[in-house]
């Protein structure tokens, strides 16, 4: 039941100014309807940054108008323009810098044409060292590669390929800059690292050495911080025996005319235990049967994926085919592409009695298109089917009907996610037509995917008249948890809402204390202030929330502010 409360209902964090992370701080300042515009500044002393990549992605779109690139000027400001009515995804980039971490940020941040916005940066970590060959001289023009392993909490980062290589100096050292917080496995390759096998099972040097000299599966990871130089990262090149992965990718997913697709097929290569993506290949179909192959592997258990058309009627997938290499070629791999699943439904805008509420008419006008839909799988699926594909969620934008479709699912439990089209707004219900009688509405409070099931008729009904809370939860106690692990929950009080998904809410506690919640429904809710537990039921949340008997009555419109909370260890 948590895996839906916490991201079902419609999220506090994604919505309005209360999308903001630490690393992007809003400001109300008025901006044109389709630009969106802001700053770019290194948190240490505010000074701007010059010449820093802004790119913008409209959440849902394809093609040239769904993306905007700009640059930052001397002052660090920056426009976007000519956008689209939509939500975006903004990546900033500035040599040797990362985005200021946030400690709170569990969720994306999508942004709106009208926002201005202020990015914050930090420089990046560094990772310096030596490569040495086996009889611990210096290497020249060895390839150095750091692969990012595990986030700063210690989660796992699936799909981490290998970025660009960096190249020793005479002396055999290396500085590599501009990294991400986060545990790294540092690898040495030599000169001829990239040389294909020629004879099957025959060893060579092209597989990769790692810190300190190692394969893979020894590797010692290297922790990185920002604006923190980790030195004295040596790697003691050995020449070791490596082998192909050779096999074929079915296409099962061919049209109704028997035909293949012709779309470009992805292959990934990663290592099992780390989750690292140690090799990757594109090549064109030919015919059903296409033969690919991966050159300079290492002893070790690895996945091979491989995708095809995303974003396209003929988008298809092959699940994750395990391999061990034990000292022999590999060459009977199969990979059989299936199509993937989708969710598709349309989103109604219901119109209430709340014309006369002064605090309701900002609501009244709202586009279908400002609408986004997300859906994640839950870990319990992810574990049953560990692949880069499903550790993304997926988006979709309305059009002007309302309809939309969620694409390139794969198999396993979803939970969706609503972002209305303007704080006034809540999602009242979501249901799906029976498929054995047209007239009863199943009411969701999950959705269940079988691969390559395309999933339709699905009803998101929102209605005006959202109330939000915000505020601070007071100090904590001296030797509790800090205040950025700690959630807020809305609990109904009325009994007949046990079991609505939809009515339950919660938000994190930012590191200086406050909260906001919002799009939730008048009427009447216990608040709580508590540590998240995994696997909590809803029956487990009322029973805390009774027990604290924090109470509130929220209105139509209401916006509740400077509330004070207060935590109960």
């Amino acid at each position: 039941m948590k895996y839906f409360l916490l991201a079902v209902l419609v999220s506090a964090s994604l919505v309005g100014s209360e999308a903001s992370g630490q690393s992007a701080a809003k400001s109300v300042e008025a901006t044109p309807a389709l630009s969106i515009t802001g700053r770019v500044v290194a948190s240490g002393g505010n000074f701007p940054l010059a010449n820093a990549r802004v790119m913008a992605r409209a959440v849902g779109m394809r093609g040239p108008s769904s993306s905007q690139m700009a640059m930052t000027n001397d002052e660090g400001k920056f426009q976007l323009t000519n956008l689209r009515p939509a939500h975006y995804v903004i990546r900033v980039g500035a040599t040797g810098y990362v985005l200021e971490p946030s400690p709170s940020a569990t969720t994306a941040t999508f942004y709106r044409p009208g926002e201005n916005v202020t990015f914050r940066m930090v420089k990046g970590g560094v990772i310096t060292g030596r490569v040495l060959n086996t009889n611990g001289e210096p290497m020249t023009l060895a390839r150095v590669r750091v692969v990012r392993v595990k986030d700063p909490e210690g989660g796992i980062v699936r799909g981490s390929g290998a970025g660009r290589d960096w190249i020793t100096d005479d002396r055999g050292n290396y500085r590599i800059y501009g990294l991400e917080p986060g545990a790294y496995a540092v690898a040495a390759g030599s000169p001829n690292a990239f040389r294909v096998v020629a004879t099957p099972g025959q060893s060579n040097d092209a597989a990769f050495t790692y810190y300190p000299s190692t394969a893979l599966d020894g590797a010692t990871l290297v922790n990185v911080y920002a604006g923190d130089e980790t030195r004295g990262i040596d790697i003691r090149y050995r020449s070791q025996a490596s082998y192909t992965v050779r096999g074929l990718v079915v296409n099962g997913a061919a049209r109704g005319n028997g035909t293949p697709s012709r779309a470009v097929i992805s292959l990934m290569l990663s290592h099992v235990a780390t989750g690292v993506g140690v090799a990757s290949n594109t090549l064109m179909p030919a015919g059903l049967n296409t033969a690919f192959g991966f050159d300079g592997v290492s002893d070790g258990v690895y996945e091979v994926t491989a995708l095809t058309g995303l974003g396209t009627s003929d988008a298809a997938i092959a699940l994750p085919q395990r391999v061990t290499v034990r000292g022999a070629n590999v060459t009977d791999v199969v990979l059989t592409l299936v199509p993937f699943g989708s969710i598709s439904g349309r989103v109604v805008l219901e119109t209430t009695a709340t014309e006369s509420i002064a605090a309701c008419r900002e609501g009244n006008v709202a586009s279908l298109e400002e609408v986004l839909i997300t859906a994640r799988r839950d870990k319990e699926s992810a574990k049953q089917i560990p692949s880069v594909a499903s550790a993304l969620p997926v988006e979709a934008q309305l059009d002007a009907r309302g309809e939309f479709s969620l694409n390139n699912m794969i198999a396993g439990h979803y939970s969706l996610d609503v972002r209305p089209p303007n704080r006034l707004w809540y999602v009242r219900d979501i249901t799906r037509a029976s498929t054995t009688d047209p007239k009863p509405r199943i009411p969701l409070s999950s959705v269940t995917l079988k691969q390559s099931e395309r999933l339709q008729g699905l009803t998101i009904k929102l209605a005006r008249g959202a109330a939000s809370i915000s505020g601070r939860v007071s100090a904590v106690t001296e030797g509790g948890p800090p205040p950025e692990s700690l959630h807020v929950y809305v609990v109904p009080v009325q009994r007949e809402n046990d079991t609505d998904a939809l009515r339950y809410s919660e938000s994190q506690i930012k590191p200086d204390g406050t909260f906001s919640v919002a799009h939730l429904a008048p009427g009447r809710y216990w608040l709580l202030a508590r540590v998240p537990a995994d696997g909590e039921t809803a029956k487990a949340l009322r029973r805390a929330a009774e027990k604290a008997n924090l109470a509130v009555e929220l209105q139509p419109c209401q916006q509740l502010v400077n509330y004070a909370l207060t935590f109960t260890p």
